[in-house]
């Protein structure tokens, strides 16, 4: 359902001297807010740049906003049952997820990084044998260490939010 926001930037960013009559509409938009400074929650409101992004698009185009929390890999369900109108979470464009769901243009390009405790550094990923990861769960990086575990063996350990896990590294 990315293809209504781009729908409606295209609507409203038309430079023609007709007006473009939209309906104002209220939709709800699912979000992983636990991926700071994209999305996260701050004073009990859902905030950051894609937040902010949406909303300016959206006003633009004479829509209005509800943003609704949701684990990321429940994002995609969500959309499919119609819970949600669409997903702002960093979610990357995949072959897979491109049979479910349509994209916007890419406007970010993340770099992987690895997070680890400085008495136990991994300086490459060849090292990992033996080791416990966690991931956030629904993320390409955890079928891309799915990839690589099958080759190198270390456990996955898939949670559904990222502050749980960088907690339970800080506990070892």
């Amino acid at each position: 359902l990315f293809s209504i926001f781009m729908f409606l930037l295209m609507a409203s960013c038309d430079n023609s001297p007709e007006e473009v009559e939209v309906d104002k509409k209220n939709l709800v938009i699912g979000t992983s807010a636990d991926f700071p400074p994209f999305e996260f929650i701050q004073d009990k409101k859902i905030k950051g740049f894609d937040v902010d992004l949406l909303k300016k698009v959206a006003e633009q185009a004479g829509y209005s906003v509800n943003f609704r929390d949701i684990t990321f890999h429940g994002l995609v369900p969500a959309l499919k049952t119609g819970r949600i109108d669409a997903i702002v979470s960093a979610v990357t464009a995949t072959p897979e997820r491109s049979e479910d769901v349509d994209f916007s243009v890419s406007y970010y390009n993340p770099n992987f990084a690895m997070l680890f405790r400085k008495n136990n550094a991994v300086p490459e990923i060849n090292n990992l044998n033996n080791k416990s990861i966690g991931v956030q769960s629904g993320s390409t990086m955890e079928l891309f260490l799915k990839e690589c575990s099958k080759k190198d063996k270390f456990k996955i350990v898939s949670l559904p939010r990222t502050m749980p896990m960088i907690q339970d590294l800080k506990l070892g």
